[in-house]
């Protein structure tokens, strides 16, 4: 009786154990699912750090199927095309985005505080050193950079790729950052930049520094979007002074046929 005892017992053990240490099927993340955020409110603005911080962006981002895009402001004032506006100069440069889909999309304005945080380290320390471009209010390149950053609504796109390059495959698409003194005409910078006040587009690097990025501007939505509430006005209406009041000024769009 002892040793069937004893054999129960280690046929339980090993279940456990089996059961413990089973790989679980996981499903593959939907590529092809259009995420929405309706509505211009405190709301939206939920919806989209609730898309920024959900778990599957981050399986996304993990795998190498997304990553973090985004067109600068004052894009009226840098690129070789006649367009009136920023928005419609966007447009262009989303239009020649290739073998990538937006999954998901919006627009921002930074405050002088997500831009330092975006920026800091070595990007930040190198634009101290470095005299302005244009602006000679400024007293160095960074000063003339966050006023960039700071003037209008920057694009934010998060895109896909269903062969798992979404990063290398956006980053040789934008070009170098050094427009005149390396300009590829292949590239959206080369094609399109007019000079070094503006580089136009940004591309994260590797995955680390895409969960940093959105980390960042998720903060950035969630200050502005509270103190938006407390003052009793709505998102996206674009009254008031503060660049806060225009925060995610553009439609929240996920639809790559537009």
């Amino acid at each position: 009786m002892a040793k069937y005892k004893a054999a129960i017992y280690l046929l339980i053990l090993e279940l456990y154990y089996n059961i413990l240490t089973m790989e679980v099927p996981r499903s593959r993340p939907d590529l092809d699912r259009q995420l929405v955020c309706d509505g211009y409110s405190y709301e939206q603005a939920m919806c989209t750090v609730g898309v920024l911080e959900s778990v599957e962006t981050a399986e996304l981002v993990s795998s190498g199927h997304l990553t973090l895009a985004m067109i600068r402001p004052q894009l009226e004032q840098s690129t070789v095309l006649e367009a009136e506006e920023d928005t419609e100069i966007a447009k262009i440069i989303e239009q020649h985005i290739d073998d990538l889909e937006p999954w998901f999309k919006f627009s921002i304005i930074f405050d002088e505080a997500a831009v330092g945080e975006f920026y800091e380290g070595r990007p930040k320390d190198s634009q101290l050193l470095k005299p302005p471009h244009r602006d000679r209010s400024v007293a160095n390149r960074w000063g003339e950079l966050s006023n960039i950053m700071t003037s209008g609504p920057t694009t934010v796109l998060l895109l896909i790729d269903t062969e798992g390059s979404a990063v290398s495959k956006w980053r040789s698409q934008i070009g170098h950052r050094d427009i005149e003194g390396k300009r590829d005409f292949t590239t959206i910078r080369g094609k399109f930049g007019l000079d070094n006040y503006n580089n136009l587009v940004h591309g994260s690097d590797n995955p680390e520094s895409i969960f940093r990025e959105l980390r960042i501007i998720s903060e950035l939505i969630k200050r502005g979007a509270i103190d938006r509430l407390d003052r009793g006005h709505k998102l996206l209406n674009g009254s008031g002074t503060s660049p806060m009041a225009n925060l995610m000024r553009a439609t929240l769009v996920t639809n790559p046929a537009n």
